[in-house]
This record gives structure tokens, C-alpha cells and sequence, in this order.
């Protein structure tokens, strides 16, 4: 059996046992549920109010919540091992760093994954038999939310392991994933608008595009606000997204590139480090 598929059944195991499976599932279930709805009742409306409302509003909340729930994942992936000795133990066995290192990763990718899948996808069960909506519109819609999500989610767990790596106590470690989260879900768009108002939006689109590129959270969202050409006039900064014409594929393989990039530098700072 491959050391990898070891560590990363033992990380998946730990998952359950620690309670994030069922936690997160459930979390991620009210949330649908609770979006599509109630999301109208600030409108005065009870009940589901379409499926680009419900689609888009998860998207608009989910910036906030999956990079929170993946860096909680993963803060002490490697600080937490030392702390309570089991690194060392696992130096002396016949494993390599890469093969831990990455069953480390795709165990707490495991546990997202499985946890987005069945919250968001009992979600998109109920809506498929309670709502008018075409079926295949909302599997093709919840699909494409589950797995840029997924793709979100698999971002921030290789940060928050790049910072396990370089932290010395598991608090330390948990100090710097909740600076990085408020930076990228909260601070980092107020930024990009306060450079709009400075400049009286004399920044052109292509690099407001650009800017946009590279925070994660933003690709997420225009993943999902790219399916809905009706809400796009809607939501601020994503009309960049109209304007520029990003496609589905450029996307995606932008959110590939910051699953890569922060799992290569953690990576190499745990093997540099340890």
C-alpha cells in the first residue's frame, strides 16, 4: 500500500473523529438550505427566489466561510505533529517527506471534500424535489459551485500547512491563518475599492482583471457569477469578469495555479525546515 494512501486514510480518520466531517457537512447544509430559502426575506419574500439568487448568495457567503473552514484544517497539519512528538516518530519509519507531506494534504482535502459534497449536494437533492426549477440546470449549477468551492478549499488548506510549516506552537500558527483569512475574504476587495475611489475608476478593466486574479476568493466568485449573465450587472467588482470576458477554462486553470502555488512553497518550507 502506498505511504501516501496511508497517511491520508489516517488524516481522513482523524477528520471524523475530531468531528469536522459531520460539523462541516451539517454547516454547509443549513447554509444552502437556509440561502435558498430565506435569502428574500430582507425583500419580503419566503421561500426560493430562483436559482442564480441562491447560486450567487452561497457564493458571496462561502468567500467568507470555506477559506475559514479549510485553514482551520489545516493551521497545525505540521506544528501540531511536532508539538506532540509524533514527527520525529514518523522520521524514523520508512516514509518519505513528499509522501507525507502529501497524504497530509489530500486526508484534509479528503475530509472538505467529502463534507462538500454531501452538505451542498443534500442541498441541491431537496431543492431538485421541492423546486420548479430544471433539474439540470441546478446539477449543473451546484456542480460547478461544489467544485470551484472544492478548488477554493484546497487553496487555503496548502497555505495553512505552508504555515504550520514556518510556525513553532500551534498558536502561533492559528495567529497568522486567521491575519491571512481576513486578508484575502475581507481586507483585500476593500483594498482593490479604495484604490477605485483614489483613482476615480480610472483603472482600466484589464487590470482591475488582473488584480482580481490574484486573490483566490475572487476567482471563486467569478466562477460562479460568470453561469448567471443576469446577476452579473449586480455585484460590483465582478463586472469586471462581463467586461474582460474571463471564460471557464482561464478561470479554472487560475484557480489551479493558486492550488500549486501555495502547496509548492509549503512544501518546500516543511522540507527545508524540518
Amino acid at each position: 500500500m502506498s505511504p501516501i494512501w496511508v497517511v491520508m486514510q489516517k488524516e481522513f480518520m482523524d477528520g471524523r473523529r475530531n468531528r469536522w466531517l459531520q460539523s462541516i457537512t451539517v454547516l454547509l447544509f443549513l447554509l444552502a438550505i437556509g440561502i435558498a430559502y430565506l435569502g428574500g426575506a430582507v425583500a419580503g419574500q419566503i421561500g426560493f427566489t430562483g436559482l442564480s439568487n441562491t447560486i450567487v448568495s452561497l457564493a458571496s457567503l462561502a468567500v467568507l466561510i470555506m477559506p475559514l473552514i479549510a485553514l482551520l484544517l489545516s493551521y497545525d497539519a505540521i506544528v501540531g505533529e511536532d508539538e506532540s512528538g509524533t514527527l520525529l516518530l514518523l522520521s524514523a519509519y520508512p516514509i518519505s517527506k513528499a509522501d507525507f507531506f502529501l497524504g497530509k494534504w489530500l486526508g484534509r482535502t479528503a475530509v472538505l471534500a467529502v463534507s462538500l459534497g454531501l452538505g451542498f449536494g443534500s442541498a441541491a437533492t431537496v431543492l431538485l424535489f421541492t423546486t420548479d426549477t430544471a433539474s439540470l440546470n441546478l446539477l449543473l449549477a451546484f456542480s460547478v459551485f461544489i467544485l470551484s468551492a472544492l478548488m477554493l478549499g484546497m487553496s487555503f488548506i496548502a497555505v495553512g500547512m505552508w504555515v504550520s510549516s514556518m510556525s513553532k506552537t500551534r498558536t502561533q500558527a492559528a495567529g497568522i491563518a486567521l491575519i491571512i483569512w481576513f486578508f484575502a475574504a475581507v481586507l483585500f476587495d476593500l483594498l482593490v475599492l479604495g484604490g477605485l475611489v483614489l483613482t476615480q475608476g480610472k483603472i482600466e478593466s484589464a487590470v482591475l482583471a488582473g488584480v482580481l486574479l490574484l486573490n483566490p476568493t475572487d476567482i471563486f466568485r467569478m466562477v460562479n457569477f460568470a453561469m448567471f449573465q443576469d446577476m452579473q450587472s449586480h455585484t460590483g467588482l465582478m463586472r469586471i469578469q462581463q467586461e474582460v470576458g474571463f471564460n471557464f477554462a482561464q478561470l479554472f486553470l487560475a484557480a489551479l495555479v493558486w492550488v500549486a502555488i501555495p502547496l509548492s512553497l509549503a512544501f518546500y518550507q516543511f522540507k527545508r525546515s524540518r
